[in-house]
């Protein structure tokens, strides 16, 4: 399990980092429009936010159930507190991306205007590389 970890640490913050490029430098080679406000890379994008939000989910919980394990609520500590903030964003994030994401493949949903989605995506966009190598340099860093 050591190495799996260290693995997919590697590979969420790679992951995140190829997200945060990309959305640092989509603007310099796509130009939007009313109608494609986004590039279709984006969409090439899809399988790997998944894979980052469900990771994020699965061990931001395990660190979080391992850190509260034994706690009394007396004292609260720097791992208590990351392992918290970490993973209720990354569930935040996770409700947005999906929120949006099922959006987009639905097109009959139209409670919400093109300019909620473009920013609820900047919103996952910014959010999710930093929660994603915070959780990849804890996984690369796990000793067990």
């Amino acid at each position: 399990m050591h190495f799996l970890k260290k693995v997919i640490g590697i590979f969420l913050v790679l992951a995140g980092f190829a997200v945060a490029v990309h959305l640092i430098v989509e603007p310099l080679y796509y130009t939007s429009t009313d109608s494609a406000p986004s590039s279709p890379l984006w969409q090439a994008f899809h399988p790997v936010v998944i894979a980052i939000v469900v990771l994020l989910l699965v061990f931001g919980y395990m660190r979080k159930r391992d850190v509260e394990h034994g706690w009394e609520g007396a004292v609260v500590s720097r791992e208590f507190l990351s392992a918290n903030v970490i993973f209720y964003a990354s569930l935040v994030v996770g409700i947005l991306y999906f929120w949006n994401w099922f959006n987009d493949i639905n097109p009959a949903f139209t409670a919400i205007g093109g300019d909620v989605i473009t920013v609820t995506w900047t919103i996952v966009g910014v959010a999710l590389p930093p929660l994603a190598a915070a959780t990849g340099v804890s996984l690369m860093k796990s000793r067990s």
